[in-house]
């Protein structure tokens, strides 16, 4: 391999994995720019460029933020108007990839046009001879949409990578999919599953340097179809189209015998901040917890739950502000459960004083648990003004178990933090709320 960002190094790349033998080994890359001009495809039974498995691709050296600098580091480059996977690792086992950066074209800070393609740099995928237990830790994108993209595969971990500079482009920058794989009828092989991201750093403006870029249609973290089991901790989706969206094919068709729906979603310490549409987009999915998280200055909504998600979605201790539309907006007339508990939110409806809320709860949503904590107050949550109409405003007459109890709404734009006119339902209780008069026990 030649490693100068001209010359073309698919065929050196492919030839060191095939010396490895089908047991793998370690391909190591000095620092360099390596550029492939089509994908690669390592298959782990038969087909594809080159079948092996436990493969480890290694830069030797830690590799830069690849701005204008271009600091450093081992990189592999795909063509800007290529659109193409770079590595498609079609039932391979036990990938690694490590210390690399991987760029699109010419895309260097904020110059060039970068790679907007649909098709993922890295994608794994499962198979009926395998497929799972892959590692992506210390890596950097840098011009690239589509970078990572799991179908149906099994413990895969993401740790420690930065993604940024993401040309406009209709995808999610990292998707968590089921596969189209079925054997024996068994339609849970189709699964992804166990799926870890850590220290995941997603800033998808094409225009770093201005704070107000949003993308136009790429997502942070996507979630589709059958994917049950994924962690996220301390990480972030910065200026993305959704920043994390949860995907309405999470929750099983009609008529689905299987019931394979996606379930168990648990984040803890993450944050969605300015998305061009709505923070979390929660469309589909069952066990939703959000732990410590953070929802900021998005242009609608910080979190948006979907009439479309069933079942229960947990948010403890959220921080939740200066967004454009609600704080939290409820829509889901199926919830079994939604409980907000301790929130931070203040100064949302930015731009629209007194239009939108810190939490709007839609008319025939039931089950909503709502304690403690602040809902008021400006993005600091003090005393100043706020754009907020109300804490909390229960849209509509009809509503059951709607429980909002200890909260302190006072600083909302509207005299009383609390606004509902409830006539129907039952088991809705609604005390001890410092800046509300609301008292209901039905």
């Amino acid at each position: 391999a030649v490693g100068n960002g001209t010359t073309d190094d698919r065929q050196a790349i492919i030839n060191a994995i095939s010396a490895l033998g089908t047991d793998g080994g370690t391909v190591f890359f000095p620092p360099g720019h390596y550029r492939v001009s089509t994908q690669i495809e390592i298959n782990g039974s038969s087909g594809g460029d080159v079948v092996s498995n436990c493969i480890r691709f290694e830069g030797l050296g830690s590799p830069a933020d690849g701005g204008f600098g271009d600091a450093g580091g081992s990189e592999i480059r795909a063509d800007a108007s290529g659109n193409y996977h770079l590595f498609y690792l079609n039932g391979a086992e036990a990938v690694q990839f490590v210390n690399l950066r991987f760029r699109g074209g010419d895309k260097f800070g904020n110059s060039g046009t970068g790679s907007n393609s649909t098709a993922h740099a890295l994608i794994f995928e499962r198979q009926s001879y395998g497929g799972n237990d892959h590692l992506l830790e210390n890596l950097v994108f840098v011009g690239m949409t589509a970078c990572v993209r799991l179908r149906g595969t099994s413990r895969t971990t993401f740790r420690k990578v930065r993604i940024g500079h993401c040309p406009n482009a209709s995808v999610s920058i990292i998707t968590l999919e089921e596969s189209d794989y079925l054997t024996g009828g068994d339609v849970h092989k189709n699964r992804i599953d166990q799926t870890r991201l850590e220290g995941v750093i997603v800033d998808a403006a094409p225009d770093a340097t201005n704070d107000s870029s949003r993308n136009s249609g790429a997502n942070g973290l996507g979630m589709f179809g059958f994917c049950n089991t994924v962690f996220v901790k301390d990480s972030s989706f910065i200026r993305c189209n959704y920043g994390v969206l949860f995907d309405s094919s999470l929750d099983p068709a009609a008529g689905d015998s299987e019931n394979n729906e996606g379930e168990f979603f648990y984040f803890q310490n993450t944050e969605v901040e300015r998305a061009r549409l709505d923070g979390w987009s929660i469309a589909g999915g069952e066990f939703i917890s959000l732990d410590n998280c953070f929802a900021s200055s998005c242009d609608q909504n910080g979190i948006r739950i979907i009439n479309t998600t069933s079942t229960s979605v947990n948010i403890t201790n959220p921080n939740v502000r200066d967004n454009a539309g609600h704080g939290i907006r409820i829509e889901s007339t199926t919830l079994n459960n939604c409980s907000i508990v301790n929130p931070s939110i203040g100064g949302n409806s930015r731009g629209s004083s007194g239009t939108n809320h810190g939490i709007f709860i839609e008319n025939n949503v039931s089950n909503v648990y709502i304690a403690g904590g602040k809902i008021g107050g400006d993005v600091k949550l003090s005393s100043s003004s706020t754009p907020q109409g109300r804490g909390v405003l229960i849209n509509g007459a009809t509503h059951s178990n709607i429980r909002i109890i200890g909260t302190n709404v006072l600083n909302n734009t509207d005299s009383d933090g609390i606004g509902q006119s409830i006539s129907s339902g039952t088991g809705n209780s609604i005390k001890f709320n410092a800046g509300s008069t609301v008292d209901i026990d039905t």
